[in-house]
């Protein structure tokens, strides 16, 4: 957190976007696979059985 990045397009940045927000699921998905709390609850990620 805390570094900027610059995107020439709009396309661009929603799809460096939406892999981050990606990522931050699946992070969550797998804490709580493993039996740790994720960073907030969510249905997101609070029934890891899909």
């Amino acid at each position: 957190m805390g570094n900027t990045i610059e995107f020439t397009s709009f396309e661009d940045a929603k799809i460096a976007f939406l892999e981050r927000l990606e990522h931050f699921v699946k992070s969550n998905q797998f804490k709580v696979k493993i039996g740790k709390k994720p960073y907030y609850p969510s249905p997101l990620w609070d029934d890891v059985t899909e």
